[in-house]
């Protein structure tokens, strides 16, 4: 361990270099020190490897801008996008294609941008993009064209993003505008993928959604690998919508489709008259007690060494061009994970916040919570509640939203070492929230992660006023999937 002063922060420090002669002995000699010959697919695994290798390395000259990320729940991954040739079935899955040197286009799949709900009826989504791989300034276009069938309405967005400076320390802003339909909850909403499934075939309704003319700008600075913050105006016109369809595959006598304006514990039904708003923000982070791994003279973050702390500023301000709400709106939030016991891993994330001197909100500017209320769920399971209704304690007072999350190495079926060997791994959950109105909603869950490898399932039970309300089965994306590859 490294202890003075040069070297603050620093853990741990590895030198190692290779021998000039590795590459230069025959099979003879490594024979004579390998005490157990080399298999045929060891061999065929180390020639893989040599050629992983060259091919890493090529890639790392590319921009970090020529990446696919996908998604999965709170789980995302990188992998490297290829320019390719033209193909029929892009037109369907969307592609990336080659304009120059520096320059890449495309679309996003127009099939999975496809979805269903009660306002809008059938509605699709078309989102080309373009970009450069310029290592000095980046930019990224992404206009979005979305037609409603049900309203018969074409919306459209347009996002702009600049990204100046080095990887570890860049400078972004980013520009949007445009006229969409967006969910109440723009943050927590729930995935457009599930509503359909959950409208169409078990006739819930669970997005709720209404008209936004915007235009917004976040400017964003990473100052070291401990701080960052960015700094955001918004202007926007919002009007209530309300539904069109009645499509469904299965009709049930017990259920019937939902208005478009959510129920809240605090304004009761949610309707609203057209209105505008103008909207400042900041948000500072900070992991102050990061650690870091020294090797070969290149210092490696270690993840998870040092809380993620985060500190938000929103204020309403109104009487700008006829805007309504004015607030101020403080959040502040602890987020942590950290081994406990034998190969035991705690997660805990702790978020308060208050408003003060509000008036004029909608439901749109409320503190929203993670919120779910199908079996099938895709927030993360680490900081999102199980059974929560959506909308139902939102608020614009006070507030205290809690999340412990504990995985065992060994619990219940994980005592059996075939279970274990498996990847499966077992954890129990603590979900709280504290508003005026919430009655000390509180969840307490089991649940086994990483169902061949990807899945999880949950069962839950939620109280309200230390009384049992609800209990519930989840089925998910296992949490902390990338923890399975390190």
């Amino acid at each position: 361990e490294a202890r003075n002063d040069t070297l603050e922060n620093v853990t741990t420090i590895t030198n190692f270099e290779i021998d000039s002669l590795a590459y230069e002995r025959d099979s003879i000699y490594w024979q004579t020190v390998r005490p157990i010959p080399l298999s045929t697919y060891e061999v065929k695994g180390y020639k893989s490897m040599d050629s992983l290798s060259i091919a890493t390395a090529e890639e790392e000259q590319t921009s970090a801008n020529d990446t696919l990320v996908v998604s999965i729940g709170s789980n995302t991954s990188v992998n490297r996008r290829a320019a390719s040739k033209f193909k029929a079935t892009d037109i369907i899955y969307g592609g990336t294609y080659k304009a120059g040197k520096q320059w890449r286009f495309g679309w996003n799949s127009i099939l999975l941008n496809t979805h269903f709900n009660t306002v809008e009826g059938y509605h699709a989504a078309f989102n080309p993009f373009l970009y450069n791989l310029s290592p000095g300034l980046k930019w990224r276009l992404d206009p979005y064209i979305h037609y409603s069938f049900g309203r018969n309405v074409l919306n459209w967005k347009l996002i702009n993003r600049f990204t100046l400076g080095a990887s570890q320390r860049p400078f972004s802003m980013e520009l949007d505008f445009g006229r969409y339909t967006a969910q109440l909850d723009d943050v927590y909403g729930i995935d457009p993928a599930i509503n359909t499934f959950w409208t169409l075939f078990f006739e819930k309704n669970f997005m709720k959604v209404h008209q936004k003319e915007y235009g917004k700008i976040t400017i964003s600075k990473k100052l070291n690998d401990l701080y960052a913050f960015n700094i955001s105006g918004e202007y926007a016109r919002r009007t209530m919508l309300y539904n069109t369809s009645y499509q469904l595959v299965f009709d049930s006598k017990k259920r019937a489709y939902t208005t478009n304006q959510p129920i809240n514990s605090e304004l009761g039904l949610t309707d609203f008259t057209p209105y505008a708003s103008a909207i400042l923000g900041f948000q500072f982070t900070a992991e102050p007690w990061l650690k870091y791994r020294l090797r070969n003279g290149k210092k490696r973050i270690i993840d998870n060494s040092s809380p993620l702390l985060t500190f938000n500023y929103r204020t309403g301000i109104q009487g700008v061009d006829g805007s309504k709400p004015s607030f101020h709106h403080i959040d502040v939030g602890y987020k942590h994970v950290f081994d406990w016991g034998v190969r035991g891993q705690v997660s805990l994330q702790i978020n308060g916040g208050t408003f003060f001197n509000a008036a004029g909100l909608g439901i749109a500017e409320f503190k929203h919570f993670p919120s779910n209320q199908t079996f099938l769920t895709n927030l993360d399971p680490v900081k999102s509640f199980r059974l929560l209704d959506y909308y139902l304690y939102s608020t614009q007072e006070s507030y205290l939203e809690t999340h412990a999350h504990y995985q065992f190495r060994k619990f219940l079926f994980t005592q059996m070492p075939l279970v274990r060997l498996a990847g499966i791994r077992e954890n129990i959950f603590i979900n709280s929230l504290e508003t005026p109105s919430s009655n000390h909603y509180l969840e307490l869950g089991y649940g086994i992660n990483y169902i061949f490898r990807v899945f999880r399932i949950e069962l839950v039970t939620a109280f309200e006023s230390w009384k049992y309300k609800d209990f519930g089965v989840r089925i998910g994306i296992a949490s902390n999937l990338e923890t399975l590859f390190n």
